[in-house]
């Protein structure tokens, strides 16, 4: 390596020593990104809302996949704030859910083992009330009778005959209703549409 003495250190030579440096930093620099690897940030999609219940005191809840379910109160300015609860279950799909007030609720998942959670307190805690690992299960809505607390959840045809619960006791507990005719597939009715829980109605 050649040095220069003082006296040869003039402008010309320490512009051509700066040129040569700043292009061996660009050459690395190039180099060095093109071979580091760039991280993707995946965006987190939005959960899919499938359940909506709005009781007689304005309370909302809403319920859909990756277990997600909501809860708000619908103020007199129509304004709602909703607040996320845990549910335990972060892989389900509630794709129904049944609400008796700012308490009491009620929540089914579709399919992957059938669920069924209920809280009494406002979503902080909720119980499995009902659970189905069957092969092929699929549950489609659930209603209850606010005033007798008897309801009823319907699924998908499964063995022949369409699934079908009840509860006496406003979803605290879950029975399997008898196959027999009553709930056979027919011509005319071959399965239901989860359809955010309108497929069954109580009719005073």
């Amino acid at each position: 390596m050649h040095h220069f003495p003082a006296s040869e250190k003039t402008p010309h030579t320490l512009a051509l020593f700066y040129r040569c440096f700043t292009l061996r930093l660009s050459v690395f620099l190039a180099l060095f990104l093109a071979f580091t690897p760039t991280w993707a940030q995946t965006p987190t999609q939005a959960p899919h809302l499938r359940g909506l219940v709005v009781t007689p005191n304005n309370t909302v809840w809403m319920s859909g996949t990756r277990g997600t379910i909501l809860r708000g109160q619908l103020s007199p300015q129509s304004t709602l704030q909703l607040d996320t609860l845990v549910t335990g279950y972060t892989n389900k799909d509630f794709r129904d859910i049944w609400a008796l007030d700012e308490s009491k609720a009620v929540a089914m998942s579709i399919a992957d083992s059938a669920v069924v959670i209920k809280t009494t307190n406002g979503g902080k805690s909720w119980t499995t009330v009902y659970h189905d690992e069957t092969p092929g299960i699929f549950l489609d809505v659930i209603e209850i009778d606010p005033i007798s607390g008897v309801g009823m959840i319907l699924g998908d045809p499964l063995r022949g005959h369409f699934k079908a619960l009840l509860t006496t006791n406003f979803g605290s507990s879950w029975i399997e209703i008898p196959a027999s005719d009553w709930n056979s597939p027919s011509d005319t009715l071959e399965s239901f549409f989860a359809a955010s829980g309108t497929s069954l109605s109580i009719i005073s």
